[in-house]
């Protein structure tokens, strides 16, 4: 390299330090502002910020939010208002969380905690392995450690096999602290010494073997039985009280020779057997008696001569050979003649063959011994009969037995006679009748909706005597009132209900069999008719066949008036009819009639009919089960128990009332119908009986 091309670099004159770095001046600046607005920031958050205090039940409590901007003094907190999320905790107690939301109105805000401690740990330590209980709840064993018991009071438990149980109260600390607990059982059992003569006898304890004597055993508290046995002698039984609180001293026990043992067998069984005058019991039978003594056996049992037999047994037991004795019966003569043929004879479960026979009965010959028989009659479709007889030595007894058939035999098991939840007797009736309905056309009064048809009727019913009175329908409807006429009464107790419509009346019926836990007859839907059923067991009102039966067929016969004879006026006091009383209450009244009633009366004021039914004339008409309708056409085919035609819009009525007073109304064959509450129509219940063929 060329040096000597080398120039000197010019003089600069140095500038003032103030004008050395503006970018210094700049930074410091920055600084300084920065400072400044941390400063106010902070200012501005301490304005703002609110402070979040807590205090529980905890030592060394432990507060902190969600939130970014937090400041934690502890057990306080300064927090910007807003919604935050606060965890509190503390050593031995669960964490807790809470959300608050702050608003700039509070300065301040607090809150009081309690924490709940956490489950505590237990070992019980035990010599002898024990089941640890805390109220009563088994938490585990005796050595073991056991985790997540909450803190508190607990009743503890203890329980080992052969030791007294131990209870003690105890206190769960919690908070995660181990507690450790030493405990001593105490033995449930005595000590004792056993030795008998002949020793090598098997002992048990409750039937539980435990060896042989001597023995040392160690005997629970309680109730044992002891027992000690060896062949060639009798067991030596003793049930004793053990209590830990005192010693036990058993004494040497002397072991007796065994018994022999004698079998007794008898032909036939059953004999009461008596060894020396002690009674022993029934053949067959192993009596227990003395070896090689002389032992007076007696058998006895009725029927039979009582036999005697001595003897002498045996020494050794093994050798005593069973005694097999047949009794000599006493015998006595039954005779007996059985309708119909055919039936079987069965005497303490052994068949018997007749000994003649004609041509409506059998006839059987019994020689039995002279003590109780059981003979048992039977024959198919019949129901059987069972006789307990004694025979006599001395004289024949003769007897003549008639089976009923099975339909014979249910019905002598239902009632003539019953009464309804509402205290209203009914009678059984067991009609069997086909009759003409309606009226001939020249009978006098006849009306239009009275035409003849004929019915059979056959089912058997229970029927009310009498009407239902205003006392029997407020069990049902308790404020029904049944009103009055111009001011005279017809509420009073004992008066037939009336003011009520078709459909209260069945639902009356239905009501009262529910009572009685019988099948309803009629459904109803929204207060409607919607079925029915008469073939049910519970309560109905009569069907008007039914119904006519009852008032007007009497020795295959139809009645045409309620009362006797053929006159066209009833006599006095013969039925509840439109007196000379009524007729300002009834529109009409019968001359010269007199009943003693301007409206309805008592039920049953007047005389039954010949099946003792009161009122099916006069006093109140009455709702019938059927609806309205007018047979047309002539059938000579009987309708067999009809209930009526199968819809409509109105219901049959039956029957006169103390309204009445028209030849045409009185008559038994007089018919209206209707649907709606009337002051002169009552009702009375009737149910079918139900007889199943088996």
């Amino acid at each position: 390299m060329d040096t000597n091309n080398k120039r000197p670099s010019p003089f600069e004159t140095p500038l003032p330090e103030s004008d050395k770095s503006p970018r210094r001046r700049s930074n410091f600046a920055l600084a300084v502002t920065g400072m400044i607005a941390i400063g106010l920031l902070i200012i501005a958050y301490l304005m703002l910020a609110r402070t979040v205090s807590i205090s529980a039940n905890a030592p060394n409590l432990f507060v902190q939010s969600d939130s970014l901007l937090e400041v934690n003094l502890g057990d306080r907190l300064l927090l910007l208002p807003g919604k935050h999320r606060i965890e509190i905790s503390a050593p031995g107690y669960r964490n807790q969380s809470l959300e608050i939301e702050l608003t700039t109105a509070e300065k301040n805000w607090h809150q009081q905690l309690q924490l709940q401690p956490l489950p505590g740990k237990l070992t019980v330590h035990s010599k002898v392995a024990a089941e640890i209980f805390l109220n009563d709840q088994a938490v585990g064993q005796s050595g073991e450690k056991l985790d997540g018991i909450e803190a508190g009071s607990y009743q503890m438990r203890v329980v080992a096999p052969r030791y007294k149980p131990l209870l003690q109260s105890l206190t769960i600390e919690g908070k995660g602290q181990h507690q450790k607990l030493e405990i001593t059982l105490t033995p449930d059992w005595v000590n004792a010494a056993l030795q008998s003569n002949p020793s090598g006898a098997d002992v048990r304890v409750d039937g539980e073997l435990q060896g042989q004597t001597p023995i040392e055993l160690q005997l629970l508290s309680g109730i044992r039985q002891i027992q000690v046995s060896k062949p060639g002698f009798s067991d030596w039984l003793q049930t004793l009280n053990i209590s830990t609180d005192k010693a036990l001293v058993l004494p040497p026990i002397d072991l007796n020779p065994a018994s022999a043992q004698l079998p007794i067998r008898s032909s036939p069984t059953g004999a009461q057997v008596t060894i020396n005058g002690v009674y022993q019991g029934e053949t067959p039978l192993t009596a227990a008696v003395d070896p090689g003594a002389t032992v007076d056996v007696m058998l006895i049992k009725a029927g039979f001569k009582t036999l005697r037999r001595t003897l002498t047994l045996s020494q050794n037991n093994n050798e005593q050979q069973p005694l097999q004795l047949t009794l000599a019966p006493i015998l006595g003569r039954i005779n007996l003649n059985i309708v119909p043929i055919g039936a079987r004879v069965n005497v303490n479960g052994q068949t018997q063959q007749a000994t003649t026979t004609d041509q409506d009965q059998a006839r059987y010959s019994l020689r039995l011994p002279a003590a109780p028989q059981n003979i048992q009659i039977s024959h198919p479709g019949f129901a059987s009969q069972t006789l307990r007889l004694t025979p006599r030595p001395d004289m024949a007894q003769h007897l003549n037995v008639s089976l009923l058939t099975n339909a014979q035999s249910r019905w002598q098991n239902i009632p003539q006679t019953t009464t309804t939840a509402t205290g209203q007797a009914i009678a059984l009736y067991r009609p069997d009748a086909t009759f003409m309905m309606g009226a001939s056309r020249r009978e006098q009064g006849r009306r239009a909706n009275e035409t003849q048809y004929q019915v059979k009727i056959d089912r058997p019913f229970y029927a009310s005597p009498k009407h239902v009175s205003n006392q029997d329908f407020r069990q049902f409807e308790r404020y029904h009132s049944s009103g009055n006429v111009k001011g005279v009464s017809l509420n009073g107790e004992q008066q037939p209900v009336v003011k009520i419509s078709w459909s209260k009346a069945a639902q009356f019926c239905n009501w009262l069999s529910a009572q009685e836990g019988l099948q309803p007859v009629y459904q109803f839907q929204d207060g409607k008719l919607t079925d029915s059923n008469p073939d049910h067991n519970g309560y109905r009102l009569p069907t008007e066949a039914e119904w006519a039966w009852l008032a007007r067929y009497e020795n295959g016969r139809m009645r045409t008036y309620p009362w006797a004879g053929t006159g066209l006026s009833p006599p006095n006091h013969s039925g509840n009819f439109a007196d000379t009383k009524a007729l300002p209450l009834a529109g009409g009244a019968l001359p010269r009639y007199v009943d003693k009633y301007p409206v309805t009366a008592p039920v049953a004021s007047y005389p039954a009919n010949h099946l003792g039914v009161y009122d099916l004339a006069g006093n109140v008409s009455e709702w019938l089960h059927d609806f309205y309708g007018i047979k047309t056409g002539l059938s000579l085919k009987a309708s067999p128990n009809p209930s009526g035609p199968a819809s409509g819009d109105h219901h049959v009525i039956r029957g006169s009332s103390w309204k009445s007073a028209s030849i045409s109304e009185l008559r038994l064959a007089w018919r209206d119908s209707g649907s709606g509450a009337q002051d002169s129509v009552g009702f009375r219940v009737v149910r079918s009986v139900i007889i199943e063929d088996k």
